[in-house]
């Protein structure tokens, strides 16, 4: 059985997210709609004014600003909403406990206990910062490396997900 613990902190929630962040992430698209829609209503503003000025200001520009802006803002106001849901969870700063063995992950924050059938798991991914446990699709949780105290545990881990079928 291997048994680890580490704190729900911001930096927890920043290192989950930077290792999801290339994959997907349910707060990037909104996001990215944004800047979309305000480069596409600069682009149409500034063609208004042109046509009403007689100007020669060629509204390419725009859409480089636009997309320079998009490119720089978009990781910031993903990684903001993450923090402000951060702060919501009742976890927060809390010291999370998980069991695990050939049968089941058990895991546990607080006052608050679950268990997951290794066959309930969608997959296991061994990265560098640690595993990700997805229980679906587009949801995973992480197991720090620094969490688990010697190699062999993180062998061990390997071996009972890859029984299982899990490990990708």
């Amino acid at each position: 059985m291997i048994e680890l613990e580490y704190t729900y902190d911001r930096a927890y929630v920043i290192a989950l997210n930077r290792v999801l962040a290339r994959r997907y992430n349910r707060f990037t698209v909104p996001a990215y709609w944004f800047f979309l829609v305000l480069v596409a209503v600069g682009v149409v503003f500034v063609t208004v004014m042109n046509l009403r000025n007689g100007t020669e200001f060629d509204s390419g520009y725009f859409v480089l600003v636009g997309i320079l802006a998009w490119w720089v803002a978009v990781p910031w106001l993903v990684r903001m909403r993450i923090v402000a849901n951060f702060k919501k969870s009742p976890a927060a700063g809390g010291t999370v406990k998980w069991a695990i063995d050939e049968s089941a992950l058990w895991n546990g924050v607080g006052n608050s206990e679950g268990r997951l059938s290794w066959q309930d798991l969608y997959r296991v991914e061994d990265v560098r910062a640690g595993f990700l446990i997805y229980t679906q699709p587009r949801y995973a949780v992480l197991l720090p490396a620094e969490s688990f105290v010697t190699e062999a545990d993180r062998e061990t881990l390997r071996g009972y997900a890859r029984a299982a079928g899990k490990l990708k």
